[in-house]
């Protein structure tokens, strides 16, 4: 059976950790990258460490190319993994198709941003065989470097849905979108009560949670 091709759309922390993933998996996997971690992911691979195990993925079970230059065939996938920021998504998307100067597009999408409106602007740009999926999870990933990532937890399982389905189906899977939200927001206020009445400041709890402070990085 041929494996399935997955691209995965940018570089840091959470697409790092889904290609070493789909990797692991056995799936044909392509990092579309920029700067200085294409050549480095294609001498060094990923390395991921943390709650999920530990393994490497060598550079021979990865492709690796330019997100400013990429190849049709990386486009033309079963399923294209968009880890960016969520307010990169419609310029990253647009980039991408005029780039190809091709017809081709994904047969799938997957949204890996937090908040609400990526799908909307990935609709708007994608051919409409195109189906968009978007995802909520809880886990905490850390990039130590541009080729390592270290799980550091994972709270929930991962869920995948749609908006664009039918009226009803679209109204449920936003409701069901911001109950996670509530919870999870939630959870969270209540870590931060508890940590705060031990005597613990923001950045430590920050650090508990993450591993590291650190500021919005392009390419995630």
């Amino acid at each position: 059976m041929t494996p399935l091709r997955m691209t995965v759309l940018g570089s840091g922390s959470v697409g790092l950790a889904i290609a070493a993933t789909y990797a692991h998996a056995g799936l044909d996997v392509t990092v579309l990258a920029r700067g200085a971690a294409i050549q480095l992911l294609r001498q060094n691979g990923i390395t991921v460490t943390g709650v999920s195990g530990d393994h490497q993925i060598e550079p021979q079970r990865l492709k690796v190319s330019d997100t400013e230059n990429p190849n049709p065939e990386d486009i033309d996938c079963d399923c294209l993994i968009v880890a960016t920021k969520a307010y990169q998504v419609q310029e990253v998307l647009r980039s991408l198709m005029q780039a190809t100067r091709t017809a081709v597009a994904p047969r799938a999408v997957l949204l890996l941003q937090n908040g609400c409106g990526s799908a909307d602007e990935a609709r708007s740009i994608l051919p409409a065989g195109a189906a968009i999926f978007s995802i909520i999870m809880m886990i905490g990933i850390e990039r130590r470097s541009p080729t390592h990532v270290n799980v550091n937890v994972q709270a929930s399982p991962v869920r995948v849905g749609t908006l664009f389905a039918s009226a009803s189906e679209s109204m449920l899977a936003f409701l069901v979108v911001c109950i996670v939200l509530a919870i999870s927001a939630t959870y969270e206020l209540i870590e931060w009560g508890a940590t705060l009445a031990m005597g613990q400041g923001a950045d430590e709890f920050l650090v508990s949670l993450t591993g590291t402070i650190e500021p919005p990085m392009i390419g995630r």
